[in-house]
């Protein structure tokens, strides 16, 4: 094996392996992480800097001394230039890689949405408690039913746009106490659906002592997930609310059946 293909062969491994090098420094869970990560990446600089100062170089030398000798350099003068400078251009690639690889994985973990940071939540009632994946907010309202006026304590978080989780508690108006809890839910269950659509799923929960209700109900542009809960004294509405494009994912679940009464 003559010379030019020994260099052929060197020059093709050390590339090779510069695009190796690369590659694996682009990965996300690669292991070449701080100072070795720094030093790969000053060898993808310096490496390819000084192979073309070389390359530059040695191609001067070529000129010159074809200059002072007009009967020409030989093939192999000139391969230790040229391939100096194939090196030295063969950077673009792998560092260009490299850098694309990177802000690609930059750009993902910026739009990855935030990990929840759930929060146990204990009504300002005291009767009630559930997880949320954001820190909800409180009010109070007044409903006028023809029964009388209901008391009505609505706890709200927004997730992200149209997402929310909410626990309401509204008091049970006189003349529904009588009812047992299966005509309570089979009442309310009645109410929910005539204001947001059929139900396309249905199962019976409870939440300690408390019997309850889990409805799936869908409209044009929500997918809505409700667990409905009745006491003697008190009505119970645990929302999940998402645009209907939107994928369930295991917060809903995890809100809904972290829900207790104080008490039950």
């Amino acid at each position: 094996m003559n010379s030019i293909n020994k260099k052929s062969i060197y020059a093709v491994v050390a590339i090779v392996a510069v695009y190796l090098l690369a590659f694996k420094v682009a990965q996300p869970d690669s292991d070449l992480r701080g100072g070795i990560e720094v030093i790969a990446l000053s060898l993808l600089v310096v490496l390819p800097a000084a192979a073309l100062v070389l390359g530059v170089l040695g191609l001067r030398e070529i000129r010159t001394s074809r200059k002072a000798n007009r009967a020409g350099t030989t093939a192999e003068r000139y391969w230790p230039a040229i391939g100096a400078l194939l090196f030295a251009f063969s950077f673009i690639v792998p560092f260009g890689f490299y850098g694309v690889a990177r802000w690609r994985h930059n750009t993902a973990l910026a739009a990855r949405p935030a990990s929840p940071r759930w929060t146990r939540f204990t009504s300002s009632t005291a009767d009630f408690s559930a997880l949320f994946p954001v820190a909800p907010t409180e009010d109070t309202q007044t409903l006028q039913r023809p029964g009388g006026p209901v008391n009505i304590h609505v706890v709200m978080a927004s997730a992200g746009p149209n997402e929310t989780y909410s626990v309401t508690r509204a008091d049970t108006p006189p003349s529904d106490a009588a009812e047992d809890a299966t005509a309570a839910l089979d009442r309310l269950e009645a109410e929910f659906v005539k204001g947001n659509g059929p139900a396309r799923a249905r199962a019976d929960v409870s939440a300690g002592s408390a019997a309850g209700r889990e409805l799936r109900v869908e409209t044009d542009d929500k997918s809505l997930r409700v667990r409905l809960y009745t006491t003697n004294r008190h009505v119970y509405m645990m929302l999940v609310m998402r645009p209907l494009s939107a994928v369930e994912n295991g917060l809903d679940t995890r809100f809904l059946e972290s829900f207790s009464l104080q008490g039950s």
